[in-house]
């Protein structure tokens, strides 16, 4: 609770912190646990990450207490790990509690290493307090006192007994054994107890038990049936959750023992989940519109030489993401699979007026020529159109920029490249793969229906 109003006077003094919420006692009597809500961007000067710098640099002027901030508001995060973590590890074994506490000792010290994690700590912590009670069972004996009668004592009046009810007022009441709460705050209480005997005499309970103050942990956590520890670690700006993953995958395997697994939460999961998921997505979204092609085509050539410049496309998405500070989220992967399907149009437009052309009897090569000069503007204005409205949500500004930055830079960078590679991979692609193909008397009067309307 010290630490708590400590903490609660930084944030007082802060203009940018709008409101908090703290919690003592999360999950331990050492622990806590503090939810705080910042201005909306209008009223205040700095962001997200300066504000929690410069909380993070005073809360290091508190000794004796580790505190971890991490931005679990943020519209870039689905959930957060416990202790309010970017990252946490779970480990799982079948070995007693303190083989796994040394497990994750050697897991923590390789962690702590990595410049990426501003915070890096386990759940399992040995800093409970327990009093170990032991009977004298000779000295019990002879003082005709029973084993029963001892642990009922000590349970009675420490943990409590129902022991009957009673009627008040049409309500039905419990009567509840034991000792008052000042009685119960002292450690030393056990010893000033008394047992009755066999012979029904009064003995002191000090002169039969010893009692020793021993360390242990507030919590045994399990899962799937296995005795279990969580890392939790924050990161540092300018790291991303894959390299996190990455580095704690290598670690783990180098460092925990055969009968040991582990299994990633929270931010991580969702970022293994989602990429999985994401590849599938964008195996999927490639198949789909090579088959849309194929059938307007109607050949396997001409969507294949399209779809040549969606690797270029992507490469730029990424490159520009990079350098804007982004990182693969769900947002960039929406835009993506966006991409694809507006990169695809420049191909469509070579491809198609040069089949056309091939059809009034032209070369291959002059077909292509004429293609490439006659679709240049169509394809950078259509470019320059898809940029420009794009621009607004790579600069946007106000709560939830974050989300609509990832989108906007993903699609601007993607297309620029896109559109300079296009220009020339797919008139080469096509002189290249259309000699071996005649343009079919059904594919010409299509095209040539097509021409017009579009004319």
């Amino acid at each position: 609770d010290s630490y708590i109003r400590q903490m609660e006077a930084i944030y007082q003094k802060n203009p940018d912190i709008e409101s908090y919420i703290s919690i003592g006692g999360f999950n331990s009597p050492s622990k806590a646990m503090q939810f705080i809500s910042l201005k909306s961007l209008d009223n205040r000067s700095r962001s997200e990450m300066e504000i929690l710098q410069s909380i993070k640099m005073q809360s290091r002027q508190l000794t004796g207490v580790n505190v971890n901030l991490s931005p679990g508001t943020s519209p870039l995060m689905w959930f957060s790990g416990a202790d309010g973590a970017n990252v946490s590890l779970r480990v799982m074994s079948a070995v007693d509690y303190k083989s796994l506490h040394a497990i994750m000792q050697r897991l923590l010290e390789k962690a702590q290493k990595y410049p990426g994690f501003s915070y890096v700590d386990n759940s399992l912590k040995w800093d409970g307090s327990q009093f170990d009670v032991g009977i004298n069972r000779e000295k019990a004996a002879a003082a005709h006192v029973s084993m029963q009668d001892i642990t009922g004592t000590i349970s009675t009046l420490l943990a409590g007994r129902n022991t009957g009810h009673f009627e008040y007022d049409g309500n039905l009441y419990d009567i509840i054994v034991q000792m008052n709460m000042s009685a119960l705050s002292n450690p030393d209480i056990i010893s000033q107890l008394y047992v009755r005997s066999a012979e029904n005499k009064m003995v002191p309970l000090s002169g039969l038990i010893s009692i020793q103050e021993t360390s242990s942990p507030e919590t045994l956590p399990h899962y799937n049936r296995l005795r279990s520890d969580t890392l939790h670690a924050s990161l540092m700006p300018g790291y991303t959750i894959a390299d996190a993953v990455n580095f704690l995958q290598k670690i783990s395997q180098d460092v925990l023992p055969d009968n040991a697994r582990y299994e990633f939460e929270g931010e991580a999961k969702n970022y293994l989940d989602s990429s999985s998921k994401m590849n599938v997505t964008f195996l999927l979204a490639l198949i789909f519109i090579y088959l849309v092609l194929v059938a307007q085509f109607e050949n396997f050539v001409d969507p294949f030489i399209i779809l040549l410049t969606v690797p270029f496309a992507i490469i730029g998405a990424l490159l520009t993401l990079k350098l804007a500070g982004g990182s693969l989220n769900i947002y960039s992967d929406i835009a993506l699979v966006t991409l694809i399907g507006l990169i695809a149009k420049h191909g469509i437009l070579i491809t198609e007026f040069a089949n056309y052309q091939r059809s009034l009897g032209k070369s291959v090569e002059e077909s292509v020529i004429e293609a490439a000069k006659l679709r240049l503007r169509p394809i950078l204005m259509t470019t320059a159109a898809m940029v420009l409205g794009a621009l607004p949500l790579a600069f946007a500004t106000g709560s939830g920029a974050e989300t609509r930055h990832q989108i906007g830079w993903v699609v601007v960078g993607g297309l620029l490249l896109g559109t300079f590679f296009s220009l020339f991979v797919v008139p080469v692609t096509y002189a290249a793969f259309a000699r071996s193909r005649v343009v079919s008397q059904h594919q010409k009067i299509a095209t040539f229906t097509q021409e017009s309307e579009n004319a």
